[in-house]
């Protein structure tokens, strides 16, 4: 369930960019992630999805509020905005997920994630509109951090193993 949201917030993401900016090549990273997403859903359609959970639920609030903010104000920001905010709250559950089971998640991922969002952000501080350099630059930092955070858990849980297999037995 939680990729079928953060399809949905691909989907609101790139919104806001087509409505300010209009059609830019750099939307092709807002494009391949919706993408992405759907894929992930077709794959994982045979097996349990996940329950929707109040994460989930702030999610789908906030990108709501977001779209209202937008509707009101007339400013397609607000909408982009609350989007990333929606987007956040998901990653925190990557996070939290990462820190209890750090193998579940691939390092490389994140690394290659980081580098297509990178080239992206360039892309987009070339075209010069600013609405399409949020979303990038965003992706840049949440993947870099979700890497540090796996790396940061495996080194401690690699320590704990190594200091608890140096223990004399008695002590275990």
């Amino acid at each position: 369930l939680p990729w079928i949201v953060w399809g949905l917030l691909g989907v609101a993401t790139l919104t806001p960019q087509l409505v300010e900016a209009g059609w830019q090549w750099t939307m092709l990273f807002s494009c391949a992630n919706i993408v992405i997403n759907v894929i992930v859903v077709w794959l994982s359609r045979k097996h349990a999805m996940g329950a929707f959970t109040s994460r989930d639920a702030y999610m789908v609030i906030a990108v709501a509020v977001g779209i209202l903010l937008w509707a009101i104000s007339d400013n397609a920001l607000f909408g982009l905005w609350f989007c990333l905010i929606a987007d956040f709250v998901g990653v925190t559950r990557i996070w939290s997920k990462s820190w209890h089971d750090p193998d579940s998640e691939r390092i490389v991922t994140w690394l290659l994630g980081a580098a297509a969002a990178f080239s992206a952000t360039v892309s987009a501080a070339y075209a010069g509109e600013t609405i399409v350099l949020w979303y990038p630059v965003y992706v840049v930092g949440n993947a870099l951090a979700s890497a540090a955070i796996i790396a940061g858990r495996r080194a401690v849980l690699q320590r704990r193993l190594e200091q608890h297999l140096w223990m004399p037995e008695a002590e275990r």
